[in-house]
């Protein structure tokens, strides 16, 4: 069963103070009647968040035939090619090389023309499934990918989304072979205890009945009031917010295992649900001293010898379907305290308005000079942090950037994070917006060797990828962010770039 230890150092008294105020106020039987008053905001429109808790009744109706579809595509298939963004494909993400082997999962949830094209080369289609995954049915990336996979004549189309949603119309219309609908009343990143990571670790091979009975186990713990009987879910969430609410607003995730392998997951659904109203937990994946730094609150595998002054949240095994439950439940419980709504993502929609604008008149292809680097990190360390937002294909070249950028932030006494493009507009992009202020972000794009086009759209890939990129970049200085935007025209560009940043 999952277990939460939180050792606050100097905020103990303030956790306790605040778990013993969340005991009182019935916080968890609350959360669990769906009374939204526990957070800012209509009211509504968060009770239309909530179905993650009541997940039974999906569970009960549909996992037979879910099992049914599974068993019959590792029967045929050898590949499949998982499209979606944020949390319709972060699950297929956290669960990718899991199970048995059988299947070949590949998650594309990219604009980047080289990886589209390297997929279509690289997948056997008379043997693939493609899955289609999107509440909503209308997001661009997974509409453009959906477009051109069912053009490479798949043996299999699959889809997953709410009710009467656009792909839901798409899948009806195509004939896919299977339509998974999910609950209108879960948002995306509360979504990986519904079809969009139980389909995945079906189709892996996964035990899918051990996964829900650690999250049943998980789900009956957080219905503890906290106090006479531990909640781990409770008790991480408060001690979240205790830290996001004193300055600790950097959540170091210890870099081992189990931990490691969920951090897609908890990145994505701790920044989108807390970095809102100048607000915001930045997680980050790290080891060594930065699990004891200031301003940090790190969660690790187990409890380190020794006294720890700063402050840290101990997690012990709870299993997959344990962990996914208690970090939802957690960051719910962190809104609470925070006094924000943790289930809306206001600052996303600007991203992709500008992406819109820009497909319909043209992205610009220039950007800031690579001479601007040294002045620009030479300063980070006024910042909280440095992101380097990517929008290129994994290269050794990139690597090396990242590695230089890493060390010229660490001289600062700065932290610095990657987050790869176009997924974080869909999850950590929340909170580069919407968060406190402080971040620093060195975008990165540049025009592709050979292009893709997309299917009667009127647009290639790099169109859109080029577009999301300057979006994104434009939409950072909007709120007052610092940014520095290299666009390469060639890919040989990305050696002296490298260069510059090792200096």
């Amino acid at each position: 069963m999952p277990r939460t230890h939180p050792r606050l150092g100097g905020l103990s008294g303030r956790y306790r103070d605040a778990l013993e105020s969340a005991a009182a106020g019935r916080w968890a039987a609350r959360l669990w009647s769906g009374d939204a008053s526990l957070w800012p905001g209509d009211g509504g429109a968060v009770k239309n968040r909530l179905g993650w808790l009541e997940m039974e009744p999906l569970w009960r109706d549909g996992l037979a035939g879910l099992r049914d579809f599974a068993a019959a595509m590792r029967k045929t298939a050898a590949h499949c090619v998982w499209l979606g963004m944020g949390g319709s494909s972060v699950a297929a993400q956290v669960f990718a090389g899991e199970g048995d082997g059988r299947l070949d999962l590949r998650v594309v949830d990219t604009t980047r023309p080289e990886v589209v094209a390297a997929v279509r080369e690289e997948v056997d289609w008379s043997r693939a499934l493609v899955v289609a995954a999107g509440k909503s049915g209308a997001t661009l990336e997974t509409d453009c990918l959906l477009r051109f996979f069912a053009a490479q004549k798949p043996a299999a189309l699959a889809a997953i989304t709410d009710a009467g949603s656009a792909l839901h119309k798409t899948a009806l219309a195509s004939n896919f072979a299977r339509i998974f609908l999910n609950p209108s009343a879960v948002g995306g990143r509360f979504a990986p205890l519904t079809w969009m990571g139980l389909l995945p670790a079906a189709l892996l091979g996964m035990d899918v009945d051990k996964l829900l009975a650690e999250a049943r186990t998980a789900m009956n713990e957080c219905r503890a009031d906290g106090v006479r009987r531990r909640n781990p879910g409770l008790e991480l969430g408060v001690a979240l917010g205790v830290c996001a609410q004193n300055g600790c607003d950097k959540l170091i995730v210890e870099r081992a295992p189990p931990l490691q392998k969920l951090f897609p997951y908890i990145a994505q659904l701790v920044a989108e649900s807390t970095g809102k109203d100048g607000k915001g937990l930045l997680p980050l994946l790290e080891d060594g001293p930065a699990l004891t730094a200031a301003g940090c609150c790190a969660v690790r595998n187990g409890a380190p010898g020794g006294k720890n002054a700063m402050p840290a949240v101990w997690r012990e095994g709870g299993g997959g379907g344990g962990e996914l439950f208690t970090w939802q439940f957690a960051v719910a419980v962190a809104g609470a305290v925070m006094k924000i709504n943790p289930f809306n993502e206001p600052d996303v929609a600007r991203s992709k308005i500008l992406t819109g604008e820009m497909l319909g008149q043209g992205a610009p292809r220039e950007a800031d000079s690579p001479g601007q680097i040294a002045a620009f990190t030479a300063a980070a360390g006024e910042d909280r942090y440095l992101a380097l937002l990517n929008f290129l294909p994994p290269d050794d070249a990139l690597q090396k950037f990242a590695d230089g950028l890493r060390r010229r932030a660490a001289r600062h006494g700065c932290y610095f994070t990657v987050c790869d493009g176009p997924r974080y507009l869909h999850s950590t992009g929340q909170l580069h917006k919407g968060g406190g202020a402080g971040g620093a972000f060195v975008v990165l794009s540049g025009e592709p060797a050979a292009d893709v086009a997309v299917p009667d759209a009127g647009f290639t890939f790099g169109d859109v990828n080029r577009a999301q990129a300057f979006a994104d970049a434009r939409a950072l200085r909007e709120r007052g962010r610092r940014v520095l935007h290299l666009h390469l025209n060639t890919p040989g560009e990305m050696h002296a770039l490298a260069a510059l940043a090792e200096k």
